[in-house]
């Protein structure tokens, strides 16, 4: 894995983490509140976001060992 693959890997996997985030606040009729991005999410969706930051993670670690 280049290090371009990689950092395009993570900027996937923020997106979408952010994107359950922001859409758990519309889906509510609110604005998104970045200070707590969490208030409104679902059991699913955090859910979701745990498996999204462990890819993260295991990506991370993944592209650690093979420097």
């Amino acid at each position: 894995m280049t290090l371009e693959d990689f950092n395009n890997t993570i900027i996937e996997i923020a997106n979408k983490i952010f994107l359950i985030r922001e859409y758990s606040y519309q889906r509510n009729g609110s604005k998104f509140d970045p200070r707590r991005p969490d208030l409104l999410l679902s059991p699913y969706e955090k859910e979701r976001i745990q498996v999204l930051e462990e890819q993260a993670l295991k990506t991370l670690y993944t592209f650690k060992a093979h420097r």
